[in-house]
Order: structure tokens, then C-alpha cells, then sequence
């Protein structure tokens, strides 16, 4: 049954509203952690740092120490940004193939 002029631009309101919902909800998202070069950082960082522990723990005691410091601050960054990530495919916003056609993600890979 077709709908009448009325009916049409009832429809046409409402969706023209869910879209400008649903652009400003997803607008709101922050996406600095949904790239992929914004975990490799910090793990290049962590890396990094449990080599120079490693390297002059016995010889520069403050170098190993500044070392120890780069560590732990890459640690919190590649934590923060798993979490952030995974928050953000379980709401749906990475989209591609890494979330599911019924709105929940799945784990990143």
C-alpha cells in the first residue's frame, strides 16, 4: 500500500532526523586511537625501553632508569588506547569488517 503525501513527509522528516543523529553521535567519537599507527608508537616506545633497561641496567644506573620511565609512560598509552578501541568497536564506529552487522564488535586484532 502506498503512503500518501502526508504520510511521505513524515517519513522523509524522521529520517532526515536519525541522520543527523546518528552523524552527530558518531561526530562525538573520538577516533585518535582507531588508526593503527596510534598503537604502534607505543609499542615501538615499550620496546624500546625494556632494551635500554636492559642494556645499561648494570653499567648507567639513571640511563636504565630514564629508560624505566619511557616504559611505563608507553605502557599507559598502548593500554589507554586498547581500551579506547575497544570501547569503539563495541559501539559500532570502526565499521569496516571489523564489526558486525547487529552493532556489536568484535575483538581487535
Amino acid at each position: 500500500m502506498p503512503l500518501n503525501e502526508e504520510e511521505q513527509r513524515i517519513l522523509e522528516e524522521i529520517e532526515s532526523q536519525f541522520y543527523e543523529e546518528e552523524v552527530a553521535q558518531t561526530s562525538e567519537e573520538p577516533l585518535l586511537y582507531s588508526s593503527r599507527a596510534a598503537l604502534t608508537i607505543p609499542t615501538a616506545f615499550l620496546v624500546a625501553g625494556i632494551l635500554v633497561v636492559l642494556v645499561f641496567f648494570t653499567s648507567h644506573l639513571l640511563v636504565a632508569l630514564a629508560g624505566f620511565v619511557v616504559m611505563v609512560i608507553a605502557a599507559t598509552f598502548l593500554v589507554q588506547g586498547l581500551r579506547v578501541r575497544t570501547k569503539l568497536q563495541w559501539k559500532g564506529v570502526q565499521g569496516g569488517s571489523d564489526t558486525k552487522a547487529n552493532g556489536f564488535g568484535t575483538w581487535p586484532r
